[in-house]
């Protein structure tokens, strides 16, 4: 099971293989790829809290059991994003849906 310490690396591992599947090693290296408030919080492994105490509802969970949906755009000449998708459920994630005229998964990590 991934904890929070060893999560985001993963995370960032899914972006980079949506994001240079040929080079994965690049995108992996980069946190600009990666929206500042997920990567806080995927970072301290607990949800931010909006003003009424409420997570958003992108995140689910605290901790290693934290989920959060993310939207991954991949640069890939396969439409159905297809090692990406298995990558996703590899590390326990679920892809909602493929977006083929933008070549993105939106999914749940």
């Amino acid at each position: 099971m991934t904890t929070r310490h060893n999560f985001f690396p993963h995370l960032l591992c899914v972006f980079g293989i949506g994001l240079a599947a040929v080079a994965p090693a690049h995108a992996q290296n980069s946190n600009s790829k990666v929206a500042s408030d997920l990567g806080d919080t995927i970072a301290s492994g607990s949800a931010p809290f909006s003003r009424g105490g409420i997570a958003p509802g992108w995140v689910n969970g605290q901790g290693p059991n934290m989920k959060v949906k993310v939207l991954i755009n991949a640069q890939s000449t396969d439409p159905t994003l297809d090692a990406l998708r298995k990558e996703v459920v590899r590390l326990g994630g679920t892809v909602y849906h493929n977006y083929v005229s933008v070549r993105a998964l939106f999914a749940t990590l």
